[in-house]
């Protein structure tokens, strides 16, 4: 008599609908200004979610971005709002680095192909907020998972914690 493993099938039985996932982790940072160095678990962290969403939680349509660009990034928001319809529940996660403009408060998801302080290379939140916005009206839930720093502007403004241009010791 032997044991044989049954494949486990995830059911949503309250939901129909597409379960779609946008998940993005950016390791591989190549800054020639040196400000963002590249990062050891964003692309493993992805690949588990990856995993988890379509073993476990019944996800079939999953597109993994490893290491991405700012076009990549865009390209892929749009191309998701293009594929999503009313009983579609979405998730966007992002694992990178994150940049905050002190002076002007403004979030930012830092890609891969980053130059330094060139803010017009990284990607403003309120961008990815006006992509995720048009998801959202097209489909039953959207959560958004964001893993940087400053990820909490992408949705309110301000600053929690220790101000960072403080001589503070607690930061």
């Amino acid at each position: 008599i032997t044991l044989e493993p049954v494949k486990k099938t995830v059911r949503t039985p309250f939901v129909s609908g597409t379960y779609r996932a946008l998940i993005i982790g950016n390791d591989e940072y190549n800054d020639i200004d040196g400000r963002w160095s590249s990062l050891k678990t964003a692309v493993s962290g992805a690949r588990a979610l990856e995993k988890l969403l379509k073993e476990s939680y019944g996800f079939t349509d999953v597109r993994l971005l490893e290491n991405s660009t700012r076009k990549d990034v865009i390209l892929a928001l749009q191309d998701l709002a293009g594929d999503v319809v009313s009983n579609d529940n979405v998730l966007v996660y992002y694992a990178g680095h994150g940049f905050l403009d002190q002076e002007t408060n403004k979030g930012y998801w830092v890609p891969v192909d980053a130059r330094g302080a060139d803010r017009t290379t990284f990607l403003r939140n309120s961008t990815i907020r006006d992509e995720l916005i048009t998801i959202a009206a097209r489909t039953k839930h959207t959560l958004l998972i964001s893993d940087s720093c400053f990820s909490g502007t992408l949705l309110r403004s301000g600053n929690r914690g220790i101000d960072t241009n403080s001589n503070s010791t607690q930061y």
